[in-house]
């Protein structure tokens, strides 16, 4: 039971560390905490996570098709599709994003 309780707490403080200094820079450049928050976001509320001011999305593999209506919906006109890349225009600007897989179980969309 002792052991029970102590890996709980220990995850709750796991979370919280994430929570707290994602994005902070503190530990950013060895630590990928804004993508572990990502994921552990995604999980509980699904569809589409954008974590990088537009730059970075996560997505469930078993939601991927939500993120190409997502951008459409958000004003991005689609101008090329390759198997890991998708190109879209917004305002004159092209953007170039690239899928990377991300704990077997997601999708990470970056701007290249």
């Amino acid at each position: 039971m002792k052991f029970l309780i102590r890996f709980i707490l220990f995850i709750m403080v796991i979370l919280i560390f994430i929570f707290v200094f994602a994005g902070q820079g503190i530990f950013d450049g060895f630590l990928p905490l804004m993508d572990a928050k990502a994921v552990v976001t995604t999980t509980f509320k699904g569809g589409v996570f954008d974590y990088g001011d537009g730059e970075r999305y996560m997505v469930k593999k078993s939601e991927s098709d939500q993120y190409l209506a997502y951008m459409l919906g958000n004003g991005y006109k689609l101008t090329d599709m390759g198997e890991d890349t998708y190109v879209f225009e917004k305002n004159g600007k092209e953007y170039k994003f690239e899928r990377e897989e991300v704990l077997k179980f997601f999708y990470k969309f970056q701007v290249d």
